[in-house]
């Protein structure tokens, strides 16, 4: 690995902790970072206003601080500006929140040398965003990005000229600087002039958009994650899965031929999961199976609903879902023993609807985790999803059981790189749609996701998910892991044993069964709503944690009346009319559409 160019050096270990310099009376902006710091487990302290002690603080820490408020402390030394040895002391400082005022004025040009620097007010409603393209260290996979984004209100940028101290540019707009770094005094400076911090507490009826809040996200983020490679909730490589719902198993379904997309995989790298309608359990062909028998690696089923329609899984009835999710296992079973192909037991909501029931039910049923466009339950629920939510590896806010988020190609490379940051998966929503003129575009998204500088690896889905987990180390020889999914793979690649303690956020404790580790029976224990279990992996060994919860007891049978067979048996016929023959003719398509305009 190369030496960084920004930041902490190699032979100096990271800081541990992180000193928050806070006005006498906190602000918004302070408790929202300190949601961030909590967010990702970096042990922080508040040391209020200009004159506290803060010479006594112990261990390698990094300040995190109001430009007003480092300044006052900066000038609390004595006649002009200085750095007293609280902050020579630190591993580095990131300053925040400029004003076009005397005391940002002045710390900026005291920071970079530069007597006409200056912090300016930027008015536009929209600009684009430069990401250096030399900053991948720092930036991970947004190194070298334009992004244009919305700006939600005016905010500052800074104006550092040329001359005196040199400047490292990290992220910069049209108008100015928005974020880098400048040494002073021996210690890394990083310079964020927005006066705003996003708000991960806040609720949110949709996906997150690093578009529309990025001077408010991604500069602290890119600092934190920088900073604290040990303190902090982290991960290494990123899985990828590409998930297409509704096709049947037959040799072609719209524009999608499996023939022709198994071979796009292998020549351009990716891997695809079907989004599998049980309803169509029995309309196979035998050369598709075979594709699917023969190429594990590259195609692979979950779970899409049952009928696949558009309300069966936003149903309020736990009893009702669990007769709904136990046919919809039935009628998988029967495709294993019929084709021999498992699907893993991951679900994927039709049209993206769901109820807070519906989470436990899945749980307690067998299912493993969900994967979702919509992040908010539907049938007139009460939202309670948060941006911190969608920002942790999966929403575990309904019933304790992992809700994962996917995305659509439009969201735009920008946001899948972000969730990178997070930890999070590369999970991409299709349709048959999408392998028009034999993929091009979806050929397009692949080709640029392979070539951002991260250590992206395709996988199936439900590989993907038991990837998919947060990882803190303690010491040289332990390590934290937090589940998200009920099964998890992890791998001790050293030569050294590995003492791992695994977490998960439980709310059913008194239905955990039993806790498996490589199909041996292990202790565990709850505190709280966090299972617990303590293993040691030995060098070169790959651990496979599966929990096991107890169902309720019973079997349902497929008992639908015959008038909903037939309402679901039209729908299904009706729906591969359309997906087969109207959208590849572009008169009927047309039609279609303008009828259904009117029709609404």
């Amino acid at each position: 690995m190369s030496e960084p160019r920004f930041g902490i050096t190699p032979d100096l270990p990271s800081p541990s902790s992180a000193l928050l310099l806070c006005e006498e009376q906190t602000t918004d902006e302070e408790r929202k970072i300190v949601r961030l710091l909590d967010f990702f487990a970096i042990p922080w302290k508040a040391q209020m206003g200009p004159n506290g002690d803060m010479d006594q603080c112990r261990g390698r820490y990094a300040i995190i601080s109001s430009a007003d408020c480092l300044a006052s402390v900066m000038e609390a030394e004595g006649v002009g500006m200085a750095v007293p040895p609280c902050i020579t002391k630190a591993s580095s400082v990131y300053v925040y929140g400029f004003q076009a005022n005397e005391g940002s004025t002045k710390l900026l040009r005291f920071l970079t040398g530069n007597p006409q620097a200056n912090v300016r007010a930027i008015h536009a409603p929209e600009t684009v965003m430069m990401i250096a393209g030399d900053s991948s260290q720092i930036c991970g996979p947004m190194s070298g990005m334009q992004v244009r984004v919305t700006l939600q209100a005016p905010g500052y940028f800074c104006d550092v000229g040329f001359g005196g101290k040199r400047f490292q540019s990290i992220v910069r707009a049209g108008e100015g600087e928005i974020f880098g770094t400048v040494t002073c005094s021996g210690v890394p400076f990083y310079l964020s002039p927005w006066n705003r911090v996003v708000d991960i507490s806040a609720l949110s009826q949709g996906y997150f958009d690093v578009r529309k809040c990025f001077c408010e996200a991604v500069p602290l983020i890119l600092f934190l994650r920088w900073t604290f490679p040990d303190a902090a909730w982290g991960g290494g490589e990123t899985s990828a899965s590409l998930i297409v719902d509704d096709p049947p198993l037959k040799r072609r379904y719209g524009f999608l031929d499996f023939g022709e997309a198994l071979d796009l995989m292998r020549v351009h790298n990716f891997a695809t999961t079907v989004a599998f309608i049980p309803w169509n359990w029995q309309r196979t062909h035998p050369d598709t199976l075979s594709l699917f028998q023969s190429h594990p690696e590259s195609l692979s089923l979950v779970v899409h609903g049952c009928d696949h329609t558009a309300s069966e899984f936003a149903e309020r009835s736990p009893s009702l879902l669990s007769r709904k999710i136990r046919v919809s296992k039935q009628r998988m079973e029967h495709l294993r023993r019929r084709a021999s192909i498992n699907a893993d037991r991951i679900m994927v909501f039709p049209q993206g609807r769901f109820s807070p029931e519906t989470g436990r039910a899945l749980k307690l049923n067998g299912f493993v985790a969900a994967v979702n466009t919509e992040v908010a339950p539907c049938a007139g629920a009460v939202n309670e999803t948060t941006i911190s939510d969608l920002w942790n590896i999966a929403i575990m806010r309904y019933g304790t059981f992992p809700i994962f988020t996917r995305r659509y190609s439009d969201h735009g490379i920008e946001n899948f790189a972000f969730d990178s940051l997070l930890g999070k998966p590369c999970l991409i929503t299709a349709h048959h749609a999408d392998f028009r003129d034999h993929a091009q575009n979806l050929v397009d998204l692949v080709a640029h996701l392979n070539s951002l500088r991260w250590r992206l690896v395709w996988r199936p889905l439900g590989e993907a998910i038991r990837r998919s987990f947060k990882i803190r180390r303690l010491d040289h020889d332990t390590s934290v892991i937090h589940m998200f999914s009920s099964s998890l793979v992890l791998e001790n690649p050293s030569s050294q044993p590995r003492k791992t303690i695994f977490l998960k956020e439980e709310g059913d404790s008194d239905r955990v069964y039993a806790v498996w580790v490589n199909n041996r029976r292990v202790e565990f224990s709850v505190e709280g709503e966090l299972l617990r279990v303590s293993q040691t992996i030995l060098p070169g060994e790959t651990a496979k944690v599966r929990i096991v919860y107890r169902r309720d007891p019973g079997r349902v049978l497929d008992r639908d009346s015959i008038g909903n067979k037939i309402r679901v048996a039209a729908k299904r016929y009706l729906s591969e009319f359309r997906d087969n023959y109207v959208s590849r003719n572009d008169f009927l398509y047309e039609s279609a559409s303008k009828l259904k305009h009117l029709m609404r």
